[in-house]
């Protein structure tokens, strides 16, 4: 199916593994997903492991399906994305 994706700036959340001590990190970021008029549209956010998964944050045009998981919750996937609007926002740089 496609839709719309309104991609926001994502978040970076760290801590630190109890058992290794060893410094995790992972960034959250949040979309939301416009599916046209006869849908309401679904705010989510997406989970990336490495820091090169990231979207820039700006209107993209996706398609997506859905899946279940081996827990029975269903999974939204993207099969393709490109960039329709960047945001004109400048981005802070993590340092």
């Amino acid at each position: 199916m496609k839709a719309l994706c309104r991609v926001y700036a994502p978040e970076l959340i760290e801590w630190t593994h109890n058992e290794t001590g060893e410094l995790k990190r992972m960034w959250k970021q949040p979309y939301d997903l416009d599916q046209g008029n006869a849908f309401r549209t679904l705010q989510a956010e997406v989970m990336h492991m490495r820091e090169s998964e990231v979207w820039p944050s700006g209107d993209y045009e996706v398609e997506f399906y859905i899946e279940k998981n081996r827990k029975g919750f269903l999974d939204l996937k993207f099969s393709s994305k490109r960039l329709v609007k960047p945001d004109s926002r400048p981005q802070a740089v993590a340092g």
